[in-house]
């Protein structure tokens, strides 16, 4: 996948870009808050229809407007395509080729960008909900159909909880609905530790790759449910035997909605045992992992943005990673360093520099 140009309006402090991209590396550059962020995650955006700083749409609108536009042109396999999308206090409309959808879900999974950001490295220590996010975010891009396996999930969830809010409610209909969310839990539980053997399988060397560092980084799923134990009986049980915790907290006690990741690193937790440095490196390895499986799974090239993580690193280690992503990707890149320290790094692509919000192509 291509981004040959992008098109943006009172996205943030942008009051107005248009630009065309190089198919391979594209450097942005700049003085701290000038907005080179902000354009990167509207190409994020489109991936996952959220900001990647966890901002909520209205955050996105410039100041005294009352929407923004984003408006991509971009190529999959040799075949051109048009996504347009409006950010209003109302939500997100989008047009794709031409067509508005009639729900924003039908997107998801068109459009894959796996972005680094230095936010990136908090994963590790952050809430379990941050994790699961992030599964669940990864896996959605690569597969629509879990996506949609979410939505269906917790919108049971919802109506099981309200149910259980009530003082006289209908048992067999409890019943119904736990049937229902374990069956759910099912589906989603196969989905979400197929997708973590698979990324651990490519995990391992990457980490030693990028880290040169002789020690075997895993990503363990944590769940209610062991991974020999995914039947439907099973998960059936372990949510009716909660049955009294649920009455107690009037909420669904067990689901895939309280699992968790845990990092490793030699077998023990990630979190307690890396040194900073070495955590920075885990997320990126897992990031060059992400970008391989995505391509196995689905036949296309993840769109690619580092958003000022390179510059955290030595010139040697910069390269070293650059060199990791295959070169059929397209990259984009954030950072503050010079021009001359950035003529350095690129061999091939484009250079733009941001100011205020204002994007210049550099010769």
């Amino acid at each position: 996948m291509i981004i040959e140009s992008l098109k943006l309006k009172d996205y943030r402090n942008i009051n107005k870009v248009e630009i065309n991209f190089d198919e391979s590396i594209n450097i942005i550059y700049g003085l701290n808050g000038q907005g080179k962020t902000n354009l990167v995650e509207s190409i994020d955006f489109l991936s996952s229809l959220k900001s990647f700083r966890g901002d909520q749409v209205e955050s996105l609108i410039k100041v005294d407007s009352d929407f923004s536009l984003i408006d991509a042109y971009f190529n999959e396999t040799s075949i051109k395509h048009q996504v347009r999308l409006v950010l209003s206090n109302k939500g997100v409309k989008i047009t794709f080729d031409k067509q508005e959808l009639k729900k924003n879900s039908d997107f998801i999974g068109i459009f894959n960008v796996i972005t680094f950001s230095p936010s990136d490295v908090t994963i590790f220590k952050d809430s379990p909900k941050r994790r699961r996010e992030f599964l669940d975010d990864e896996i959605s891009k690569m597969s629509p159909s879990y996506y949609h396996l979410l939505l269906e999930y917790r919108k049971v969830l919802k109506e099981r909880n309200e149910l259980l809010k009530q003082d006289n409610f209908d048992k067999m209909f409890l019943d119904v609905l736990t049937k229902r969310i374990s069956q759910l839990n099912l589906e989603i539980l196969k989905r979400r530790y197929d997708f973590i053997d698979k990324l651990n399988e490519i995990l391992k060397d990457k980490f030693k790759e990028v880290s040169k560092i002789e020690k075997d980084v895993v990503i363990e799923y944590e769940s209610f449910v062991n991974k020999d134990e995914l039947n439907n009986e099973t998960v059936y049980q372990k949510i009716n035997d909660k049955y009294e915790e649920d009455l107690k907290y009037k909420s669904t006690q067990l689901g895939i909605h309280r699992d968790d990741l845990l990092f490793k690193i030699d077998d023990k937790p990630l979190s307690v045992f890396a040194s900073q440095g070495q955590m920075r490196l885990c997320i990126i390895a897992t990031k060059l992992a992400l970008l391989d499986l995505s391509y196995k799974s689905t036949g296309s090239r993840a769109i690619v943005v580092f958003d000022d993580v390179l510059s955290e690193l030595d010139e040697i280690r910069q390269t070293q990673i650059l060199e990791k992503v295959p070169k059929d990707n397209q990259i984009f890149i954030t950072c503050a360093q010079s021009k001359e320290q950035i003529k350095k790094l690129l061999k091939k692509g484009k250079m733009f520099k941001m100011t205020d919000g204002q994007l210049e192509t550099e010769e």
